[in-house]
């Protein structure tokens, strides 16, 4: 038995597919159809935060401005700021990313997580694994 990748939430060799973390367990052989999904993970919007910063700095603007025009500035320029901060905050938002089959005939959810480069390994380990089991099938056949 060849171990393909090992780690400490999945271990995949020339027979099993293990993920620990779920924990679920796939004979090599009866996977198929094997595929990739990615999903965003959603997090709330944080608008209490948002309007709570916008209140504070107006407030902040008003006790030490006594010009309305510089005041509509200050907070026209804290808006932005803010408004700046939520949308960076929202454009990075992690993937989750899962490896999909079917397993004895059901679809299944393999393998799911968030880091790109530990999911790039286990699907990797996984392809050569079936690959393995594949030619391994055509010699057996011939």
């Amino acid at each position: 038995m060849r171990t393909y990748y090992s780690g400490p939430d999945c271990v995949v060799t020339s027979e099993v597919f293990l993920w620990r973390t779920a924990p679920a367990r796939f004979a090599i052989r009866d996977l198929q159809d094997v595929g990739i999904a990615h999903h965003e993970i959603t997090r709330p919007v944080p608008i209490a935060a948002y309007v709570a910063g916008v209140a504070l700095l107006t407030a902040a603007a008003y006790t030490t401005v006594s010009n309305a025009a510089v005041l509509y500035v200050v907070v026209a320029i804290a808006l932005i700021v803010l408004t700046t901060i939520v949308a960076l905050w929202l454009r990075n938002r992690p993937t989750l990313l899962e490896l999909r089959g079917s397993y004895c005939g059901k679809r299944a959810i393999l393998y799911a997580t968030d880091d790109a480069r530990v999911f790039n390994q286990v699907t990797r380990a996984l392809r050569r694994a079936i690959e393995e089991k594949n030619e391994a099938g055509d010699t057996a056949a011939a």
